[in-house]
């Protein structure tokens, strides 16, 4: 592994103001950051590798409970669905019920009022025949008398 002061002379201006120095080859520097960093990248090999495979399992186990949660909520829908039908058909049994009991009350107030009616009626009916028959002898009489006018005849 190079020395620091390896490191920082890569950062070394290439030319220093002044007189000339002595004529040399540039450093190649691509040689010695790849001789530098294989090592690095060596150790790190096999980490990348177990990224790589934590990774992996990680989105698989991801898939997995992605999967499990649809099945999970599809279940809780089914079963609220089930629910929300039963709970339909007890609110309408219930209100059914309640038509009903209001539908027989309804029913007996109008037979009480029916039978209310058909009472007076026969209570007042004797009365009202009497009245129509009286009415009809009124009026058969004064025919009669009136007759009797035109004609001349004396009653």
């Amino acid at each position: 592994m190079p020395g620091l002061r390896d490191l920082l002379s890569r950062f070394r201006a290439a030319g220093a103001p002044g007189a000339p120095g002595a004529a040399g080859m540039p450093v190649d520097l691509r040689t010695g950051v790849t001789a530098e960093l294989e090592p690095v990248f060596a150790a790190l090999a096999a980490t990348t590798a177990e990224c790589e495979r934590r990774r992996a399992a990680g989105a698989t186990e991801a898939d997995l409970r992605v999967d499990e949660a649809r099945r999970r909520a599809a279940a809780m829908i089914s079963q609220a669905e089930g629910a929300a039908q039963a709970a339909r058909a007890t609110e309408a049994a219930r209100v059914h019920e309640l038509a009903r009991t209001a539908l027989v009350a309804v029913e007996g107030e109008s037979r009480a009022a029916a039978e209310e009616i058909a009472r007076r009626a026969a209570d007042r009916l004797p009365g009202l025949v009497r009245e129509v028959v009286e009415t009809v002898r009124r009026d058969i009489a004064a025919l009669e008398n009136e007759d009797g006018a035109r004609t001349g005849a004396i009653p």
